[in-house]
């Protein structure tokens, strides 16, 4: 049997962070280890929770940056934005989830269901 894939919900709208929960909760293969919803000092806490993914709004990312993550970063947003995404990439986030429209999207691009160019722009090396 996999592992479930570990996966920290991180934002500061309460609402699409219960949102992604219950889709997270809800697919096959992944599962919350937890939430941040505050400062740098809370993303800075996020290692403790051992996820595979942290999964982090971009609102907080402008705030804060990417913290000192070891897992990969997606960025998330309400509504696609170009400039967004470069910045998110740049900022060290593995790839920007352009739009919440379909949670669902989401998920598959956690688990890699999906062709991920058609929700995420993934960082290059």
């Amino acid at each position: 049997m996999k592992r479930e894939i570990r996966v920290v919900i991180a934002g500061g709208n309460r609402f699409l962070r219960v949102g992604l929960r219950e889709a997270v909760e809800h697919a096959v293969g992944l599962k919350v280890a937890g939430e941040v919803s505050g400062g740098s000092e809370e993303l800075d806490d996020v290692g403790r929770l051992n996820p595979d993914i942290v999964l982090m709004e971009y609102g907080m990312f402008e705030k804060n940056g990417i913290g000192n993550q070891s897992a990969p970063v997606l960025i998330y947003s309400l509504e696609a934005n170009e400039l967004e995404s470069e910045k998110a990439v740049e900022g060290g986030a593995f790839g920007y989830i352009p739009s919440l429209e379909n949670v669902q999207q989401v998920v598959e691009s956690v688990l890699g269901a999906a062709p991920a160019a058609e929700f995420i722009s993934v960082k290059q090396d």
